[in-house]
């Protein structure tokens, strides 16, 4: 055996330690992905996945009005419709191939997290060499940043994400990673043309994934450029990054910008602004011209009390309502207050602190003040600039933009960046070498794992609990029930239901949703002379061959059983208008 051999294979003796916990750790968050996609097999997180399957197929038929949307992002709907076409499920298991997609992307977000935190380590190792040197300081040693980096991994992408929320969210967190791992590396090991390329892609369909992603593609370039050493060197390996990035970026931004008749990387940002920052509007509302602005092609209001819509053209998909919510929101006015935006950050700053701000000061203060290391930890934090500027514009951007106690699921957005805060802060950490230092180190490594993983093990207990009950695959039923009762795919029904939809069977039956009574309650408090009267109105002005009726609980008692014929054993009733 070479010498150059010897070495090698005394180094991976020496690492074993650390690839086992590593592959801990994958095997554990593969674990607990899979639970989730079981668990909820049946079920889709939020009307959100109906647009992204729906849009996902027009891309692969080639129908661009549907295909494409400045509010949806297209990458997600991409992998969505290819993993469909491959497929090809039936309607039974076509919710549970959206969690197989989902699971597929959490093990990418390992691959990439994997790259980032050996980037991390070596950036930190590099940092910290020219101190530790002279027996004084302590470096933390690898096996701790990795029990560290994939506790705080598995919190963020099996707790703040989830294989269970079918969004793209979960992967735009792995470009995250990918691209803030291609930075550390440009900016400790190597200038390499390829990394460059690389992070041009990475941020590339990272904007692809989320439009949050665009200005972050110039937030991570800018910090690749102060901080290389080289910057005359490193300007055309930047540029090329840049011409990468823009290569994949722009013909998605072209298109939506033809179709919206100005410059637009998205509309979400916008609308969401209005929405969760101005309030001026309700979210999930049929917007009539309340607020400001004057709408320029409304869903179409068809009856007062109770309100009922109509919107089966022009825009297409399973419900086209919420198919491109920034063509119905056309007209609607940002309107800029500066009360309002103070009053959200200031909610969004408590919202951060209580989520992980709180925890982190608490524990760094913990952790550097009894290894005696207070002084010279803080003075290392502005060394880290680099991987804390990415995580401070996001985090930045997401307290600007949208209210996140007023938000769906609101710890989606943000997971990433919190993730990359943390790196950036706990990367200053200088200790005493001491004995009472390496004990620390063990110590609050172990906390970190046992309250993390407790909440990931509350969390986890619920979904084996809900997988081991019986099933049912209640939006299938509802779906093969309209068939059986005479509703084919491409027929046009009515919904009558609660203000927040959930409309997954009609994905499911290949049916559109062209009318809804917005709230199921105030319908049945009506006389039935009024009743009749909606119903007469739907059946004139939305062309929709049924109404599909969801309820909760016992059916009311006001549901005329002669008319309203009831779904297998489902909370689901139809009333057809074609009689």
């Amino acid at each position: 055996m070479t010498t150059t051999n010897l070495k090698s294979f005394q180094e991976f003796v020496l690492n074993r330690k650390e690839h086992l916990l590593k592959a801990f750790f994958w095997v554990v968050a593969m674990l607990l992905g899979t639970i989730q996609a079981w668990t909820y097999r049946f079920s889709l997180s939020s009307d959100d996945a109906i647009s992204y399957l729906d849009i996902g197929d027009a891309y692969l038929r080639g129908d661009w009005d549907v295909a494409i949307n400045s509010y949806w992002s297209p990458f997600y709907s991409w992998l969505l419709g290819i993993t469909m076409a491959i497929f090809n499920p039936s309607p039974y298991w076509e919710f549970f191939v959206v969690n197989l997609v989902n699971l597929f992307i959490l093990l990418f977000t390992l691959v990439c997290f994997e790259f980032l935190l050996r980037q991390l380590i070596r950036f930190y190792q590099k940092k910290v060499s020219h101190q530790t040197a002279s027996g004084r300081w302590l470096e933390v040693p690898e096996w701790s940043w990795i029990v560290l980096g994939y506790t705080l991994f598995l919190g963020a992408s099996i707790y703040w994400l989830s294989v269970q929320l079918d969004s793209p969210d979960l992967v735009t967190s792995a470009f995250v990673y990918l691209a803030t791992g291609l930075l550390l590396r440009i900016q400790t090991q190597s200038q390499h043309w390829v990394n460059f390329i690389l992070l041009g892609v990475a941020l590339g369909f990272g904007y692809l994934s989320k439009s949050v992603m665009f200005p972050m593609a110039f937030i991570f370039l800018a910090v690749v450029f102060f901080a290389v050493g080289d910057r005359r060197r490193a300007v055309p390996r930047i540029l090329a990054a840049f011409l990468i990035f823009a290569t994949i970026a722009t013909p998605y931004i072209g298109a939506i910008s033809i179709q919206k008749g100005h410059l637009t990387f998205s509309e979400a940002g916008r609308l969401n602004y209005v929405w969760l920052v101005n309030k001026s509007v309700k979210r999930y509302r049929h917007w009539q011209g309340e607020g400001p602005g004057t709408p320029e092609h409304p869903t179409r209001q068809i009856f007062d009390n109770p309100p009922v819509y109509e919107f089966g053209t022009p825009i297409g998909g399973t419900f086209p309502s919420w198919q491109d919510p920034t063509y119905w929101y056309e007209g609607l006015e940002l309107n800029f207050n500066p009360k309002q935006l103070i009053e959200v950050i200031g909610g969004n700053a408590l919202f951060y602190f209580n989520l992980f701000l709180g925890v982190l000061i608490f524990c760094y203060l913990i952790f550097v003040f009894i290894g005696r290391g207070l002084r010279a930890s803080v003075k290392k934090i502005p060394e880290n600039w680099s991987v804390l500027l990415p995580a401070v514009a996001g985090l930045g951007i997401y307290m600007t933009v949208i209210d996140l106690t007023q938000s769906f699921w609101p710890t989606r957005y943000i997971a990433p960046f919190i993730v990359l805060f943390f790196a950036g802060i706990f990367v200053s950490v200088r200790l005493l070498n001491s004995r009472e230092s390496k004990r620390l180190i063990t110590s609050l490594t172990l906390v970190v794992l046992v309250a993390v993983g407790s909440n990931l093990f509350d969390h986890t207990s619920k979904n084996v609990a809900a997988m081991t009950k019986e099933r049912e695959n209640t939006q299938y039923q509802i779906a093969e029930g309209l068939r059986e009762l005479g509703i084919n795919p491409g027929d046009k029904v009515a919904y009558l239901g609660t203000i927040i939809n959930n409309v997954s069977w009609a994905r499911l039956a290949r049916v559109q949703v062209v009318a809804e009574v917005r709230y199921a309650p105030t319908f049945w408090n009506k006389p039935p002379l009024v009743r009749n009267q909606i119903i007469e109105t739907i059946k004139k002005k939305s062309k929709a061959g049924a109404i599909v009726y969801r309820y909760k609980g016992e059916l009311p008692d006001a549901v005329p059983a002669n008319d309203w014929h009831k779904i297998g054993n489902t909370n689901c009733q139809v009333y057809f208008l074609s009689k």
